[in-house]
């Protein structure tokens, strides 16, 4: 009995225990949808909903790229110099430098001078001397701030004398040119001459060169001066003439080829242009490169090519409308340039001028002997170098058989030995007495009124009488050793 109860004690829990098992909610949605009988029903709560990532945001859009971008817009539609004039002030207005540069690009393509757009760059007009490459151009604030103290330091150091003044625009301008600059040249002053060496491989060399030429341009003038200073008035220059020495022929040639494209003959050591009013030589001193511009003939060839100088300043302006004739150019030239060195007084060489030249006179001698002799009433009306070979090819060059070059080098040769030689009797023979016409006549010619009928009307001949003067010409020639 006892055991009974026991058991059915037993089974009363163990079902009791399975109840509870069932009454408990089952996890998932399943329980909550169908709840069991024996539970009150709950409302069931919603689902929660499933989180999603948000868009992403849209970029930030770059201000000066949307100005930019408007830019091209407007370049697109501007047309007219005033409406790239307005875009570009809108460029300044909008802080936009590289487009600014652009519009106002387009402004002085038209006008190059507009201030207005120059001033939107900062930009300022630049008028005084020096330095050269800032003169008469637009410049920056920093630029323009150099220049200006440039121009004071050389108003001042100038102060009552010009032609220091320009001496030091010269050097400051040449030393910084891109045709000089790569020679550092050193540079010397010999009144009215300013003179530059390329550098020479020290400064015991270019102190030698310096004062070789130095001396040999100081005694010219020296001798211009006292030859025709009373006659024509002349004085000092406010500029100087300007020499530049290259150490050989390597820069002599380069410099010809930047400024005409061409190289010069081969047998020419030195140059006056008048373009740039310079004399242009070389140096191959032999302790530089073999050979020298020195002795009677090298310090000829700088006197003559010296000498084209002053007589340029002499004719002024005029020389660049209506050159002298060039009979009386480079008969002038050879005439002065043809020197011996003398006794040196102290530290200076001394050169005597006037020289015959046994040069020349050897080719004159030849041009008489020969039937390419130039009368007097030709030679007298060259006015040019083209002249002389046109009449050389018209008169003589039909009648040989050779190479044309080579005939045109023969007679130019010719030339400069009778202009010489005509130039050197007027002054030295017949005792003198055509002198004071020859100064008369080189009067007309600084005048711009050389040529033929000039030299008959001043020496008061006519064509007989010249044919007369031709053969006492001659006759004196004749006579030198």
């Amino acid at each position: 009995m006892h055991t009974r109860l026991c058991w059915s004690a037993l089974t009363l829990l163990v079902a009791a225990l399975g109840a509870c098992k069932q009454e408990k909610p089952r996890a998932g949605p399943e329980a909550e949808a169908a709840p069991s009988a024996a539970s009150p029903t709950v409302p069931a709560e919603p689902p929660a909903a499933k989180v999603q990532d948000a868009p992403p945001a849209p970029p930030a859009v770059d201000p000066i790229e949307e100005k930019k971008a408007e830019y091209e817009v407007r370049a697109n539609r501007a047309k007219s110099e005033r409406e790239w004039f307005e875009l570009a002030r809108w460029c300044k207005q909008q802080n936009l430098p590289d487009e600014l540069k652009k519009a106002v690009e387009k402004v002085l393509a038209t006008d190059p001078d507009h201030e207005e757009a120059h001033a939107l760059l900062g930009q300022k007009y630049f008028e005084g001397r020096a330095p050269q490459n800032a003169k008469g151009r637009w410049l920056g604030a920093e630029e323009f701030a150099e220049a200006e103290r440039i121009e004071k330091e050389f108003r001042e150091k100038g102060a009552g004398d010009p032609w220091a003044a320009a001496a030091e625009v010269v050097k400051v301008n040449l030393t910084s040119d891109a045709l000089f600059r790569p020679y550092q040249a050193k540079s010397e002053a010999r009144r009215p001459f300013l003179v530059f060496v390329e550098d020479m491989g020290g400064e015991e060399r270019n102190a030698y060169h310096l004062d070789a030429k130095g001396d040999m341009f100081q005694a010219l003038w020296e001798h211009l001066m006292k030859a025709y200073g009373e006659r024509f008035k002349l004085k000092e220059p406010t500029k100087p003439f300007v020499v530049f020495v290259y150490k050989d022929r390597k820069g002599y040639d380069a410099h010809e080829k930047t400024l005409t494209g061409g190289v010069p003959h081969p047998n020419r050591r030195a140059h006056y242009d008048p373009r740039s009013r310079m004399v242009i030589l070389y140096e191959s001193d032999s302790r530089v490169q073999g050979g020298t511009l020195g002795g009677d003939e090298g310090a000829g060839t700088v006197m003559h090519e010296g000498t084209h100088q002053v007589m340029h300043f002499m004719a002024g302006d005029r020389e660049r409308k209506v050159p002298p004739y060039v009979w009386f150019q480079e008969g002038i030239a050879e005439y002065v340039g043809t020197v011996k060195q003398g006794k040196s007084e102290g530290e200076q060489r001394q050169w005597e001028f006037n020289q015959v030249s046994k040069m020349r006179l050897s080719h004159y001698r030849d041009a008489v002997k020969s039937d390419l002799f130039i009368p007097l009433e030709a030679l007298l009306g060259f006015r040019s170098y083209e002249d002389v070979q046109s009449h050389g090819t018209r008169e003589h060059f039909a009648r040989r058989k050779r190479d044309k070059a080579d005939f045109e080098a023969q007679y130019l040769l010719y030339f400069y030995a009778e202009s010489w030689a005509f130039t050197y009797f007027l002054n030295q023979g017949a005792g003198g007495r055509y002198q004071a016409k020859f100064l008369d006549y080189m009067a007309e010619e600084f005048d711009g009124n050389g040529g033929l009928d000039t030299f008959l009307k001043v020496f008061q001949i006519d064509e007989k009488q010249l044919s007369a003067l031709e053969k006492e010409w001659k006759a004196f020639m004749a006579s030198l050793k």
